[in-house]
């Protein structure tokens, strides 16, 4: 089941498809960047987001995965 948080931070992403970091996440939503990262490295675990290096930045974008995540979290629970 998709948390609030969780759904945060896939709305403000799906908002931005030019990519954000954490800490742009961190500051559009208001959670606090520990707990942004905390979400963000488990949803890189589970394919819903991909990162990809841009200098010394990480920019995080939804995947093709994330409409499946959406999907399966509605049917029932999420293992992790």
């Amino acid at each position: 089941m998709e948390t609030d948080i969780e759904k945060i931070i896939l709305k403000t992403l799906s908002e931005h498809l030019e990519g954000l970091t954490i800490a742009d996440i961190s500051r559009l939503t208001g959670i606090h960047r520990n707990t942004v990262s905390k979400y963000i490295f488990s949803f890189v675990r589970e394919g819903v987001i991909t990162q990809r290096k841009v200098g010394v930045a990480s920019l995080c974008f939804l995947s093709k995965n994330a409409g499946k995540f959406k999907k399966s979290s509605e049917g029932g629970s999420r293992n992790g």
